[in-house]
């Protein structure tokens, strides 16, 4: 069984925190994204499924990074690797999702 220290565990907590906030948006249909300042962004339908998978991307790689660093196994390339990948498909997911989103009318802004 693997030994991890108490700052990882609550570290690992802390990442999947927008992870569980985008799936209760999932679940009511209404994505809502802090945006800059005092403006947010908010989808619905398709475009928040696709920004569901772009931050369960970014979760992936905030995950990996912090068991990265408590594995003791000299295997820092692979973890480096997955993390990439996932960065690069977060990335892609989330430019889809705006960009699905303005062009279908999902997006509605708040101030």
């Amino acid at each position: 069984m693997s030994k991890l220290a108490f700052g990882a565990e609550i570290g690992i907590v802390r990442c999947e925190g927008p992870y569980l906030n985008s799936g209760y948006g999932i679940w009511v249909n209404e994505l809502w994204i802090p945006w800059v300042r005092r403006v947010s962004v908010t989808l619905s339908g398709f475009p928040a499924l696709l920004m569901f998978m772009a931050i369960l991307c970014a979760v992936t790689v905030l995950v990996t990074e912090i068991i990265d660093h408590y594995d003791t196994r000299g295997n820092e390339r692979t973890y480096y690797k997955v993390a990439l990948i996932f960065q690069y498909l977060g990335i892609a997911l989330f430019v889809i999702a705006f960009l699905s989103g303005l062009v279908s009318n999902a997006i509605s802004w708040s101030r």
